[in-house]
This record gives C-alpha cells, sequence and structure tokens, in this order.
C-alpha cells in the first residue's frame, strides 16, 4: 500500500484530517504477556487525546 492510499483511508473512511505514521526504524511494540518487546532505542511515552466531536467513526 503506499502512503498516498493510507492517507486516503485515514481521510476518507475514518474522518481523520491528521495522523502520525511511526516507521518500523523508531517504532517498536512491548507487550509483556508475549513477551515481545521491540525496543531497539530509549523512549518515552506517546499520549493521544481525541475529542468525541471529532471522532466520526460509528
Amino acid at each position: 500500500m503506499s502512503f498516498y492510499r493510507f492517507a486516503q483511508f485515514f481521510q476518507r473512511n475514518l474522518k481523520v484530517e491528521q495522523a502520525l505514521y511511526l516507521d518500523g526504524s523508531i517504532s517498536s511494540l512491548y507487550i509483556q504477556k508475549n513477551k515481545r518487546n521491540d525496543q531497539l532505542f530509549e523512549m518515552g511515552p506517546i499520549v493521544g487525546s481525541v475529542e468525541q466531536t471529532d471522532c466520526q467513526i460509528k
């Protein structure tokens, strides 16, 4: 999938004007239950906030 199609999905289907894509070189996943820890670098927390009035997913 191209970045263009990826962005279109967010705009058309999820009604999201802005989204952040984290590529594989910096993003990682930690799931203690599955003993998965992809951390390559020291990172801080990432916090997101969505106002219910802005979210058009039903």
